[in-house]
């Protein structure tokens, strides 16, 4: 006869090598083994071998399975096979299913994993032990039941079978003692599995307990016990609505139920209070079943109790939460939120969409999740095949994105939505999109306007801008031909004192007025963003010494003192816009020594936090000033003090305003307002800012910051002193030079400048006369006007220099722009060279000169000395001007100085106009400096 069989059955297909390895080890000699992956695959095995009259001492079945639950398998393997011997293997201690075994599929043990290769060899040896038994008492029993008809017909021929009986009597209580000898180890082993069973209840890690009818617990274990705050046995004999009052309602009317439909009541929720935490609600999962006497009804109910507080309290705020997110999703104004699933098998639905859908689309939420394709018909052709794009794209990679759609009202007018979504992976590998859509309709609308309005603004700043030019073109070029022809009548010997005195008069008005237009025009620059940078390396120590001994002539006319504190961490050399800075530190420093009328003004120069050498106050910062990736931008700190009267709390918001003056700027009566404002702005082109804090009656503190970068003295350029011309030298050409202004007084002016130095010049009031004088005359250089009627100086040079006719002339752009944008536009209409008006006759002369090639007779600053006049036959430049500048006054060496640190070459020619003609190289020389805007050299010059 073939061995009985042993059928493993898990899911696991690791599970089952290890249970085929270890059985064959203990039992391969005696049995045979079958594995199944699930529970319908066991019955499958089962069945087949039963149909072949094969032997299935035991199933080992797990009680977790994808298809079948193990006590559902065991039941209906009872069913076909009511001999097997079943045995449970699980990783979890679930009472309802061991309880579904034992009740029927008459289970035989329970072995948790992971199992002890000891413990499953003992067990099923002891369950084929139980089978081989059973099979052998089931054979005895047919034996003594054949026996028993023998004896029966032995009894019918009672002669014949006494002996027989005799001997079937014997085997009978053979018999019988074998029997009894089973029946002790079948209950030895009930006790055995009675014991374990025991220790599976007291040990397990969810509350166990039996009740009998009247609901006094009968058996219950710790775990259970600790809700009621007693022992376990302290719980015996008492009724459950004595020990847990609180939940004896709910629990009550469950066990009753178990005994009264003899049938489970599975994983009912109950919450309450307990006597060990009260005031603290906590919830259970509770599960009864009805446990049968030996009559088959029931007397007790056994109950399995698992506490889900800590998951009932994220059930709860996850049940919050998306309460909050729906309640939000309906009441967005313009917009909805939703979920959208794609599942591996491609359908895609809304899981989830807020009431705003109708609003939006005119679709019921629920008409939109049955067909989420409606959602999609009003959009934009284009604009839907994108979104199926980006929504592939984003299941494919899991990144989120937005997206504007364009969707068609019932009405034809265009409606935008501002989309955003995130997907994440859902466990069956399906993909859901959590998102919002958001009407932005009026917002488009808005950035339409905006758009428009910004169109408008640049063409107001564009029409600004014309109007600067403009204004700086009607300003400057009369006050060209005023300064000019001061400076023309100043040389005139002929003209009394009272005249000579009248002129400066002018020309300080004149000069005045120049400085007022240059400060307008400079905030207008800035405020049209066309002030920029002009950065350049210079000597930080050599800018204040200079500033110092420039400002100390007025300090020290005030009897004030003048204090420089610069740190001795303070860099040497350093690139930024010196120009600026120069201006700011003047304008600010003059102001304390305007309004100070006793006491000291105080500079402090220091290194900003994080700086090179901020820290270490003996060292300097510069540690290799080549690299600018070793030295990048650093803070420089400026702090002017002064013991003046103050500034009221009131006026403070003042002193940064255009044209806005405190009480005390108005009572000095000078200045314009646009000081302090243009500082603020040059600080903030360098990279910081002005603070301002005032005492009255104690004094006033301003404090600026500005970025620079490191270098070194390499960078700095030497001072080369100019030369003053007269006339054109002897044997030259007879150059012939066409000037072209709609201004009479500066076309007077250019003629009266060239014609003393010995040019030709004809005269032309617009381009359109300039093109026919040039046809006609053939000037070698014109100097073009550019904004001028009938024919501007652009469109004039332009047709002068693509004409095929020879050589066209040079040609010298005069403009009053205060732009330097300008200069490009200037240059690249064709003109060779730029001149700002107002403009001094040796700048004008050295252009010339530059581009015609032309000889000068130069001033001899010897013979000058000497002779009180100049020697028209010398073209050597000055040796040495300190004897010149020693004869001019302090105010007016402090005037020049203050204008060249401003920057300001206007006002320094202006000044040169007062110097003595017996001081001419001195004048010659400013002048050459100013007109190419060398003001370090000026100041050094002025210094040394």
């Amino acid at each position: 006869m073939n061995s009985p069989f042993i059928i493993c059955v898990d899911d696991d297909a690791t599970i089952l090598d290890s249970l085929k390895i270890e059985l064959e080890a203990a039992f391969g000699d005696e049995c045979s083994l079958e594995m199944a992956e699930g529970g319908n695959e066991a019955l499958e095995v089962l069945s087949e071998l039963l149909q072949d009259e094969c032997e299935v001492a035991v199933i080992i079945a797990d009680y977790i399975m994808r298809d079948m639950k193990g006590d559902e398998l065991l039941k209906r393997s009872h069913e076909m096979s009511p001999k097997t011997r079943t045995i449970m293997l699980t990783g979890q201690a679930d009472i309802s299913g061991v309880a579904n075994a034992i009740n029927y599929a008459k289970l035989y043990r329970y072995m948790a994993k992971p199992w002890q290769a000891e413990d499953l060899r003992l067990t099923v040896g002891e369950a084929l032990q139980s089978y081989f038994q059973e099979k052998e008492l089931a054979e005895k029993n047919a034996q003594l039941l054949h026996l028993n008809r023998a004896l029966q017909q032995a009894n019918s021929e009672q002669a014949a079978l006494i002996g027989q009986l005799a001997e079937a009597e014997q085997k009978l209580k053979s018999y019988s003692r074998t029997l009894e000898t089973q029946v002790a180890e079948r209950t030895e082993a009930l006790r055995r599995s009675e014991a374990q069973l025991n220790a599976f209840f007291s040990s397990a890690p969810v509350g166990l307990c039996v009740a009998d009818r009247q609901m006094r617990f009968r058996q219950i274990n710790e775990v259970l016990a600790q809700l009621g705050g007693l022992s376990a046995e302290e719980h015996i004999g008492k009724p459950i609505r004595e020990v847990l009052p609180d939940l004896a309602p709910a629990l009550e009317p469950l066990y009753q139920q178990a005994l009264t439909a003899r049938v489970p009541v599975l994983n009912v929720e109950v919450s309450g209070e307990v006597a060990s935490q009260p005031g603290v609600r906590r919830y259970w999962l509770v599960s009864c079943f009805p446990i049968p006497d030996s009559d088959e009804r029931p007397s007790s109910v056994g109950a399995v109790v698992m506490e889900i507080s800590d998951r009932k309290q994220v059930e709860l705020a996850l049940q919050e939460r998306e309460s909050m997110l729906r309640s939000l999703g309906d009441r967005l104004p313009k917009g909805f939120i939703y979920q959208l699933v794609q599942e591996p098998s491609g359908r895609i639905y809304f899981s989830y969409i807020s009431a705003g859908v109708e609003r939006l689309f005119g679709i019921a939420p629920e008409t939109v999740m049955q067909e989420p394709a409606l959602l999609y018909a009003p959009l934009v052709e284009q604009d839907r095949l994108l979104l199926q794009q980006l929504l592939a794209d984003s299941g494919r990679t899991l990144t989120g994105f937005e997206m504007q759609l364009r969707k068609r009202t019932e009405r034809g007018d265009l409606q935008w939505l501002q989309l955003r979504c995130a997907p994440r992976r859902l466990p069956d590998w399906g993909t859901v999109w959590d998102g919002i859509e958001i009407d932005i309709t009026e917002l488009k609308k808005t950035e339409v306007e905006l758009a428009a309005a910004k169109e408008a603004a640049e063409a107001a700043n564009t029409a600004k801008s014309q109007f600067l030019a403009n204004m700086s073109h009607e300003l400057r070029t009369p006050l060209n031909a005023i300064l000019g022809f001061t400076q023309v009548m100043s040389a005139d010997t002929s003209l009394s004192a009272q005249n000579h005195q009248q002129l400066k008069i002018i020309n300080g008005a004149g000069s005045h007025l120049l400085e007022l237009i240059n400060d307008i025009l400079e905030m207008s620059k800035i405020e049209a963003g066309k002030s920029p940078l002009h950065e350049s390396s210079f000597d930080l120590i050599a800018l204040l010494d200079t500033l110092k001994e420039m400002l100390q002539l007025k300090a020290q006319a005030k009897g004030l003192q003048l204090i420089f504190e610069p740190d001795k961490s303070l860099p040497q050399f350093v690139r930024s816009d010196e120009g600026k800075l120069r201006q700011v530190l003047i304008n600010i420093l003059g102001n304390a020594i305007k309004f100070t009328e006793e006491g000291c003004v105080t500079l402090r120069v220091r290194v900003g936090k994080g700086a090179p050498g901020s820290e270490q106050k003996n060292q300097s910062p510069i540690h290799n000033p080549k690299s600018k990736i070793q030295n990048p931008q650093y803070p420089i700190i400026f702090e002017i003090s002064d013991t003046g009267p103050g500034i009221a709390l009131e006026e403070m918001d003042k002193l940064f305003e255009c044209f806005a003056q405190t009480e005390t700027g108005w009572k000095s009566q000078q200045g314009t307002g646009l000081g302090l404002p243009i500082s603020r702005k040059f600080v903030q082109l360098m990279g910081g800012d002005i603070a301002v804090s005032s005492a009255v009656g104690r004094g006033t503190t301003f404090s600026f910051d500005i970025q620079v970068t490191l270098t070194d003295a390499t960078e700095i350029q030497a001072l080369l002193p100019g030369r003053n011309i007269l006339h054109l030298a002897p044997n030259q050409p007879q150059y012939r030079i066409l000037a072209v202004d709609d201004r009479a007084e500066s076309r007077l002016l250019i003629a009266h400048i060239l014609t003393s130095a010995g040019f030709q010049v004809q005269e032309a009031e617009n381009g359109k006369e300039a093109v026919e004088l040039w046809q006609s005359w053939e000037p070698h250089l014109i100097l073009m006007d550019m904004r001028m009627p009938v024919m501007d100086g652009y469109e004039a040079t332009k047709q002068i220099k693509s004409h095929l006719k020879g050589e066209p002339a040079a040609i010298i752009a005069l403009t009053a722009s205060a732009f330097e944008e300008d200069r490009a536009a200037i240059l690249s209409a064709g003109c060779d060279d730029f001149i700002r008006k107002p403009f001094q006759k040796e700048l004008l002369l050295e252009k010339i000169g530059q581009h015609l090639g032309g000889l000068y007779i130069y001033e001899e600053e010897s013979s000058q000395t000497k002779a009180g006049k100049p020697n028209t036959e010398t073209i050597s430049p000055p040796a040495d001007l300190s004897l010149h500048l020693a004869q001019m006054s302090p105010e007016w060496v402090e005037e020049v100085n203050q204008a060249a640190w401003y920057g300001s070459d206007d006002i320094i020619l202006q000044l040169l106009e007062s110097i003595p003609p017996e001081h001419a190289p001195l004048a010659e020389a400013l002048a050459v400096l100013a007109n190419n805007f060398e003001f370090e050299k000026i100041i050094k010059l002025l210094n040394n």
